[in-house]
């Protein structure tokens, strides 16, 4: 998965769009790990930054600055060896059976997520070729409690491991055929804190000559056909029997918990995660069942939600009465847009607006993009935008801003310091230099072609009463938010 608005796939056509763009094509994984920066509108004003040599041993690693709690955000990882070379995707990590990556827990609450793409996975099936992907988490402690799960690009589970021990493997199911994009989710499951959270992921990869693989039987069928229709029947075929498969291995998954350890309630997945997002505590039993059945894109909403009602309502109601402020029997409801201004209506007191914005702006937009229905587009956006502004505040004192910055047509950046504009043009800066700028790009893209405005006017509301805090959400019918059913469609989360 890489940023949507201007990271693209080989595969995937050019924009046609007038007006200056700087596209990155970005190709991660195991067969090419290279950037091509598109700087014109057509792909004569190029250049290609320098191709890994893949067979060598790669650990990158997953440092403090990586902005990686949700399956939504695209943060750049380092090379430990190669300090020139940084990717948002783990693909590379097959390459080399002693590459892996490093990463740590931080906290009790901590959870990291990875992005993995098998690109490679489509041309071994038309060459009938069978491969088999293990996902493996080491931890430290023989004694820690953490959990892998992996998702498809669509936000279902497709796989788990957990329990104690040192090591963990997930290997991704044979009847995958129209996925090949993944997310990888660790957790800690205990509820005590940690005292060492380090753990590696490796992945390893199997090929073989098989007939009975079903990436290799829809490819076959795929290339037999010219018909368009005849081709739209077998994709649906397949999305079909992957929707059975998964149905199957959720079934499996929950017959083969102990039987303590399994949810024999009358309560729906769906009633479930409307529970947890009421921030009422779950149960062993009702989590087991939800991590199994639940799709991540609904489960994160309403952990976050939950998170919301449970930690932040309690964190802002205390911080408010450590300033005096007493906020029993009182009902109102606070915005904050991008412009960091924060509004209060309802029954408030002045100093309310400066205790709540000084304490929990970043908090407020940070939960509220993971509980609401905005779609992965404008969270990119948004996100993208936020963290150079922060950046910018923090680094420069507020100097300098988003207003202060200009891109070229060959993609070189300047209205900034000297020096932080020479790491963002280098081609040699490190992953958090070149992550911002990818956002730069972004950005400047979306103003080149007038697409600001939906982002500029993205503001954080939540409703604030006695009974809890819960966001008021963008409606169902807006531009900014997700459409459809992702289950039901099969449609990519990205």
């Amino acid at each position: 998965m890489g940023l949507t608005c201007c990271v693209k796939n080989e595969r995937n056509e050019r924009e046609d769009d007038m007006g200056m763009q700087h596209c990155i094509t970005s190709v991660s994984g195991g067969l090419l790990d290279r950037k091509n920066y598109y700087t014109g509108i057509t792909e004569s004003k190029s250049f290609v930054s320098p191709l890994k040599n893949l067979g060598e041993k790669t650990i990158l690693l997953e440092e403090d600055i990586c902005k990686n709690n949700s399956y939504r955000q695209h943060t750049k990882y380092n090379g430990k060896i190669d300090s020139y070379y940084s990717t948002y995707d783990l693909g590379i990590l097959l390459e080399n059976e002693d590459s892996y990556l490093e990463g740590k827990l931080s906290h009790k609450g901590d959870v990291d997520y990875y992005s993995f793409s098998y690109q490679q996975k489509g041309l071994y099936s038309k060459m009938g070729i069978s491969s088999e992907i293990t996902i493996q988490l080491e931890t430290v402690s023989e004694k820690s409690d953490y959990a892998i799960t992996i998702y498809d690009i669509y936000g279902n589970q497709i796989g788990m491991a957990t329990g104690d021990g040192e090591c963990k493997k997930v290997i991704l199911p044979d009847w995958d055929g129209v996925a090949s994009q993944y997310i990888i989710r660790v957790e800690n499951r205990t509820t005590g804190e940690i005292s060492d959270g380090s753990y590696k992921i490796k992945i390893s990869e199997k090929r073989g000559i098989t007939e009975n693989s079903t990436g290799i039987q829809y490819m076959k069928e795929l290339s037999e056909t010219g018909n368009l229709t005849e081709k739209e029947q077998i994709r649906k075929k397949y999305e079909e029997y992957y929707r059975e498969q998964l149905h199957r291995l959720h079934q499996e998954q929950y017959n083969s918990l102990p039987e303590n350890e399994k949810y024999g309630g009358t309560e729906t997945v769906s009633q479930l995660l409307e529970k947890m997002a009421s921030g009422t505590a779950l149960s062993q039993q009702e989590k087991n069942y939800i991590k199994i059945f639940a799709n991540i894109i609904d489960y994160e909403r309403a952990e976050a939600a939950g998170n919301i009602n449970m930690v932040l309502y309690d964190e802002v109601t205390n911080q408010l009465k450590q300033a005096g402020i007493d906020v029993t029997g009182k009902d109102f409801e606070i915005e904050l847009g991008l412009d960091n201004k924060l509004i209060i209506t309802g029954d408030f007191e002045d100093e309310m607006s400066v205790e709540i914005e000084r304490e929990f702006a970043e908090k407020l937009r940070g939960y509220y993009l993971q509980a609401s229905r905005i779609s992965s587009d404008m969270y990119n956006y948004i996100d993208s935008y936020m963290d150079v502004g922060r950046f910018l505040e923090k680094s420069t004192g507020g100097a300098y801003s988003w207003d202060t910055i200009e891109v070229d047509e060959n993609g070189i950046i300047s209205g900034l310091p000297s020096k932080m504009c020479e790491l963002l043009n280098s081609q040699e800066c490190n992953a958090r230099y070149e992550e911002l700028r990818d956002k730069i790009y972004m950005i400047t893209d979306c103003k080149a072609k007038g697409r600001m405005q939906g982002i500029l006017d993205f503001t954080v509301k939540y409703h604030v009463s006695d009974t809890g805090m819960n966001i008021i959400d963008v409606p169902e019918n807006s531009a900014m938010a997700n459409s459809g059913s992702y289950y039901a469609t099969l449609k990519p989360i990205r």
